[in-house]
């Protein structure tokens, strides 16, 4: 209903439609007033629908965002119909058809490869990624394990409470944050990597925007980059990504760690992260990374305000639709401590886990954890309840 209500339909045909029920619903972005109309009478022939803006429609020189309601086959139809129509309606027509082979390819395909371990999900459930910070000032354990001593024993806590990726960081990303130098990064995150994987058999993440420091990691043995940037902040890590063969996390940040808290607006917050993920993974792609090596992320309190982060976890599934696997980070954050009154990082376990849990039931592959023990035990309850559904 809300999103009928911003494309601007009536509201007793919004009403009409909401009784409805199709089993795919497809927002289009900028669609030609002429077209939309097309579109809507192509789908009313198919025994589907369209919302569309009555305003806009007679205004036909406007563009309108349109949500397009049908079966597969009636897709399928459509975009038979329109590859020779004007107005847009071809191009239209070619996203149609590479959506429906996507939709088909995620339904069927319930496993993620990286490096050379491959899981399946049906059975494994959500991977579980640890995190471990090398640094003095992280949110939560900023310090905790900044030498040699404490990192190791918290990798060995990581493996032996069933993590599947130890996600290692050199550099506190934390709202006001500012950034150390690439050397002080390096001499952090590659003696832990290093050690790590001549150590234990567990797929390891770098979490770094900078190409210099991934391309570091994955020599010394990083099977992943976790950039929350998504590309923004250094323009050569698409290339790195690609020659080096990791996997990537494309992750959607408003702003800098120092600024991203400053007050983030959006006009529809899942609206433009998704574009923005799908924007950055067909950069990704043109890079030569491989689509199967590309993980996105939608940045849980990486300049979002509690009710965006709420909106986020709620619509989690839309980002699924994108091919992608989603990876989820909602881990002792700010926000779960505002819905519990304002307790500290080390008050915020149990809602965390609701969070970790409410998201893997929505849809998430990885959920990024400082607690893994204890997700890992939230989540195979859950698993054991939704397989009975």
């Amino acid at each position: 209903m809300a999103e009928f209500g911003i494309i601007g339909s009536t509201v007793p045909g919004q009403h009409i439609m909401a009784n409805k029920f199709f089993p795919i619903a497809l927002k289009v972005k900028g669609v030609k007033a002429r077209a939309a109309n097309i579109l809507k009478q192509e789908m009313l022939s198919r025994m589907g629908d369209a919302v569309i803006s009555r305003e806009n429609l007679l205004k036909m020189e406007s563009l309108t965002d349109v949500i397009i309601f049908g079966t597969e086959k009636s897709l399928r139809s459509l975009a038979e119909k329109i590859k020779l129509q004007p107005f847009g309606l071809k191009n239209l027509s070619e996203e149609i058809i590479l959506y429906l082979s996507e939709l088909s390819r995620s339904k069927s395909k319930k496993t993620i490869s990286i490096k050379e371990k491959t899981f399946d999900l049906s059975i494994e459930g959500p991977l579980i990624m640890g995190i471990l910070n090398i640094t003095r000032d992280s949110f939560y354990d900023g310090g905790a394990y900044f030498f040699k001593k404490q990192y190791m024993a918290r990798i060995e806590e990581i493996v032996s409470q069933g993590a599947h990726i130890i996600d290692v960081g050199g550099m506190t990303t934390r709202p006001g944050s500012k950034p150390v130098s690439v050397q002080e990064e390096l001499s952090r995150v590659i003696p832990a990597i290093t050690a790590i994987s001549k150590k234990y058999d567990i797929l390891i993440s770098v979490d770094t925007y900078r190409s210099e420091v991934a391309k570091q990691a994955v020599g010394a043995g990083a099977a992943i980059i976790n950039d929350i940037s998504g590309f923004t902040m250094d323009d050569a890590m698409p290339g790195t990504a690609a020659s080096t063969g990791a996997s990537v996390v494309i992750m959607h940040m408003q702003g800098t760690p120092e600024n991203m808290q400053n007050d983030p607006v959006y006009e529809d917050v899942v609206d433009e992260i998704y574009d923005f993920l799908f924007d950055q993974a067909e950069k990704a792609k043109a890079a030569g990374v491989a689509r199967e090596k590309i993980i996105i992320d939608p940045g849980i309190g990486f300049g979002k305000n509690l009710e965006h982060n709420l909106e986020i976890i709620a619509r989690l599934s839309d980002f699924t639709n994108m091919g992608y696997p989603v990876l989820f980070g909602a881990s002792r954050k700010s926000f779960i401590g505002a819905i519990l009154g304002g307790v500290g990082a080390s008050e915020r376990l149990e809602g965390s886990l609701a969070a970790a849990v409410y998201s893997y039931i929505n849809g998430a592959s990885i959920l990024r954890v400082h607690d893994v023990a204890q997700t890992v035990a939230a989540v195979k309850v859950a698993k054991s309840i939704r397989e009975i559904i």
